[in-house]
This record gives C-alpha cells, sequence and structure tokens, in this order.
C-alpha cells in the first residue's frame, strides 16, 4: 500500500506554485519553515521585506534558530537587509550566530557583535547573561568585539560576568589581553567593586592576581573594596584584599571613613579584629570630623565592637572629635547604654558632658 505524501514533501513545481500565491508575510515565513531551500530563491521584495515589528525573514529565522533557513536566506543574492544578532544570541542559537557572523558580508552595523539594540543590550551581553560559554567564545572571535564598557550605554561584559556569577566566562574575559579591568560599568562599578559586593570570591581572586588592577579604586557610592567588605563582614574577601601589598588599610573613602569605621559601625566583630591585628593599622584613625572608630562604634550603639576597641592598649577612648565630643558622648545622643571604660567626665566644646546629652 503507498503511503500518502505529506505537505512537507510535495513535488517541486507544486511547492513553487503555492509560493507564488502567498502574499502575507506570516504565511510566507510558515511555508519557508517547511520548505527552507526556497529561501534562497524567493523575490527581492520578499526576502528583504518587514513585519510590524520591522523585522524581516532573516531576524525570525535566526530567532527562532532555524539554521538551515538561515543558510537558504544568506545564500539569497537580493538579500540587502541583515539582522540584528542580539536575540539571536539571546536564545542560544550558536549554528545561526556562526552563520550571521562568518556569512554576512562586511558586518553591517546592527549585525556587529559589539552593535546596541534599542533594548540597550548587545549580543555578547545577552549571551554572558544567560551564561552560555560556547556563544560568548564565538563571539569573541570576531575582530571588531568589544569586550569593555560600552560608550553609550556603557554596560561592560566582565561586568555583567560578575554580576551573574558566571566564573567561567570572566575567566575567559580575564585571559583577554585588551581587557580594562579597572573601567566602570554603567553603574559606576569597577570589577573589582562588583566581585566583592556580590561576595565572587574566585573572581576576586582572578582579579588580584592581575598586576593592573587597582586594589583601591572606589566604587559609584564612593566605598573602597576593603571598607565594602568590612562593612559587610566578608572576612574571606578581606583577606585576599588585605594580601595586596598596596592595599590602603587606613584609607578614608568619599565618605570620610576607614575599613575599620566601616567594621566597628556595623558590628562585625570579626573583621574589625582582621584590621586590628594588623601593624599598619591605625586604630585611633580620625576620618570626617575627626571621627574615630570607636566613635562610630558608640554613634551606633555597637557595643560588643566598643568592648573590642577599648580592651585594645592603643585605642584612645578619650580623643575629642571636631567638636570637642569624645566617643562616650554619641551613645547616651543617640540612646546607647553599655559603653565602658572611656572618661565619664569629658566635655565637648560647649562645656557639656556626657551625662548632660542622657538626660
Amino acid at each position: 500500500m503507498t503511503r500518502p505524501p505529506t505537505f512537507s514533501n510535495l513535488p517541486p513545481e507544486i511547492s513553487y506554485h503555492i509560493l507564488n500565491y502567498l502574499e502575507d508575510f506570516d504565511d510566507l515565513l510558515a511555508f519557508l519553515c517547511l520548505f527552507p531551500h526556497h529561501g534562497s530563491t524567493i523575490s527581492p521584495g520578499e526576502i528583504n521585506a518587514m513585519n510590524k515589528n520591522e523585522q524581516t525573514l532573516l531576524h525570525l529565522a535566526a530567532i527562532e534558530g532555524h539554521s538551515v533557513l538561515v543558510a537558504a536566506l544568506l545564500a539569497n543574492p537580493s538579500l540587502i537587509i541583515y539582522p540584528s544578532i542580539n536575540c539571536t544570541a539571546a536564545q542560544r542559537h550558536l549554528a545561526c550566530i556562526s552563520m550571521l557572523q562568518t556569512q554576512c558580508p562586511d558586518m553591517a552595523p546592527e549585525v556587529d557583535p559589539s552593535a546596541i539594540e534599542l533594548a540597550s543590550l548587545t549580543p555578547l551581553i545577552a549571551a554572558i547573561r544567560q551564561g552560555h560559554v560556547a556563544m560568548v567564545s564565538l563571539l569573541l572571535t570576531h575582530p571588531a568585539i568589544s569586550v569593555n564598557p560600552y560608550p553609550i550605554y556603557n554596560y561592560s561584559p566582565l561586568g555583567e560576568a560578575i554580576r551573574y556569577g558566571h566564573t567561567t566566562i570572566a575567566a575567559i574575559l580575564l585571559a583577554r589581553s585588551d581587557i580594562q579591568p579597572n573601567s566602570s560599568d554603567v553603574y559606576g562599578f569597577t570589577p573589582l567593586c562588583l566581585a566583592v559586593r556580590w561576595g565572587r570570591t574566585a573572581i576576586v581572586e582572578m582579579l588580584l592576581r592581575r598586576p593592573d588592577i587597582d586594589v583601591n579604586g572606589l566604587e559609584c557610592m564612593g566605598i573602597t573594596p576593603l571598607s565594602y567588605s568590612a562593612r559587610e563582614g566578608n572576612i574571606e574577601v578581606m583577606r585576599l584584599l588585605l594580601r595586596q601589598a598596596n592595599v590602603g588599610v587606613d584609607l578614608c573613602d568619599k565618605h570620610g571613613k576607614t575599613p575599620l569605621m566601616y567594621a566597628a559601625q556595623n558590628g562585625r566583630i570579626e573583621a574589625m579584629k582582621l584590621l586590628m591585628e594588623r601593624e599598619d593599622t591605625d586604630l585611633n584613625a580620625r576620618g570626617t570630623f575627626w571621627k574615630s572608630a570607636l566613635a562610630a562604634a558608640a554613634e551606633a550603639g555597637q557595643v560588643e565592637a566598643l568592648k573590642l576597641l577599648a580592651e585594645w592598649r592603643m585605642v584612645d577612648g578619650d580623643r575629642r572629635d571636631d567638636k570637642e565630643a569624645t566617643p562616650l558622648l554619641y551613645a547616651p545622643f543617640k540612646g546607647h547604654v553599655g559603653v565602658q571604660e572611656v572618661d565619664v567626665n569629658a566635655r565637648n566644646c560647649d562645656g557639656r558632658p556626657a551625662l548632660a546629652h542622657a538626660v
């Protein structure tokens, strides 16, 4: 018994006859998905036509990952409008990306792997966010690819790899000779600040192995990597940073605070010990308004931090700030109790003792 013919194996003359009667864009696309070889011979008007979203047949075929149809359309000599490969990268259609990247003549700007669409993403950024290592590796083979923050939207490929936690992709990017490891992204974060902020310990290690990394670079909030890790109490990251010979242990950031001040203010006891055990840490360093770590702990009501600082021999518990106030004066002013081992009779520039602020 002869099997009935299916639509996909119709004789060529019948499929050509059907093609001649198709006028609707969506019908033409559906037909070509069944008969992709016709893509190489359709008319200039058909292959370069756009739907209401300004997408061509090639664009939609690439988005859907229809590699056979993409190959046929690329072989059509009438093709003049090339699609962006952003969505193709986001959908992980590796074969389509490869064809678009190698067969599109002159790589028009909108096809360039670094070109930015209205969605503010490049194909490389889209692939990085998806964590598609093979796709990223393929895009990086293009000679015009940019691995640094883009001048318009300033997205950083390395920053996005760190933000989304893709360590392998970060390693691939850092292995390139043209990478700029200290460039800020659209949010004002350097790669190191991002890695510290997100607790990406493995990437922090990779960055710190580079001789050109700025270990004290400020992020958009004006905080150094060491200060941020001290504020959050990330001991593992702090140890990595403190191994760097040029790390600013007492470096005041944009807010006039040192790493020890941040640790004390937030009650990060282990972070405080890590800093205080170093010989090069100034336990009495003053920041904005001449406040010390002890004053910061008192003002925040961090009793355990106060006790730790008070027990340390080198800490001056009676040192005054720019208003002649000692650390003890901040505790009652903020409604905190439990401060010990400081001069309870010390007075500020107005001659008022701590007791006056408590009543």
